[in-house]
């Protein structure tokens, strides 16, 4: 999950994932250089729920960030 200064809407999506009926998945959660909370809402999770695990890099955007999700995966 690619999040650039998502903080607004951040823990609102990571709580309906973590409320799906589907329990055996993993969030893969790249912060693109955010300039606001969102690093810290993701650290957050991930230390709440250990199927949210965090990746942290410079701005480069989406396709970047998608990219070195995916190379987590």
């Amino acid at each position: 999950m690619p999040c650039y200064n998502a903080a607004a809407t951040l823990s609102e999506a990571l709580e309906s994932l973590a409320l799906q009926t589907f329990r055996d998945f993993e969030v893969v959660a790249v912060d693109d250089g955010s300039t606001d909370a969102t690093k810290e809402i993701l650290e957050t999770w991930a230390r709440q729920d250990s199927r949210c695990r965090v990746f942290s890099q410079p701005h480069r955007g989406i396709i970047p960030s998608l990219n070195a999700g995916l190379a987590l995966c």
